[in-house]
């Protein structure tokens, strides 16, 4: 038992040493919040400059893009369709704010990648011709998970 004359104050940890521990947890915070701004945008970049040159490509050189829409057995007026949404995808990801608008991009721009590499194993290509699709469809998903780990990471 205890006698009267002994400090509760003696069995708890002394301010100092919890303040430093703080203090690293939040610096150590701030460095992974880096590191997660670093790799979105390195990852949401290549993504974008991707589907901006599949757009851009598609709407500047028509005949090459529509020669192997033939070669899909597709028709040649989805190219400016698709060509306009990958456009606007890019640029409602690249806009600061509106949250649900990225959503709806992110969806379509996986969409068309997904859809894209369907049509290709499709129409019969071989698989060295539409399997390098998955990597543009992971450039997509990781710039996905880390856009929302870097939203969940902001203050509300």
């Amino acid at each position: 038992m205890m006698s009267h004359t002994t400090s509760y104050k003696s069995f708890l940890p002394p301010v100092k040493k919890i303040v430093p521990i703080i203090f690293v947890s939040g610096y150590l915070k701030k460095i992974i919040m880096k590191k997660i701004r670093i790799f979105y945008w390195i990852t949401t970049g290549l993504f974008l400059l991707l589907m901006l040159f599949s757009s851009v490509s598609s709407l500047m050189a028509p005949a090459p893009a529509e020669a192997f829409f033939k070669s899909l057995n597709m028709p040649s007026y989805l190219i400016s369709f698709l060509s306009v949404a990958k456009l606007l995808g890019v640029i409602a990801i690249l806009v600061p704010g509106y949250p649900r608008l990225k959503e709806w991009a992110y969806a379509g721009l996986m969409f068309d990648l997904i859809g894209a590499m369907y049509c290709n194993y499709a129409s019969g290509k071989t698989t060295a011709e539409w399997l390098p699709i998955i990597i543009f469809i992971a450039l997509g998903f990781a710039s996905y998970f880390l856009y929302h780990k870097k939203t969940a990471a902001l203050p509300r």
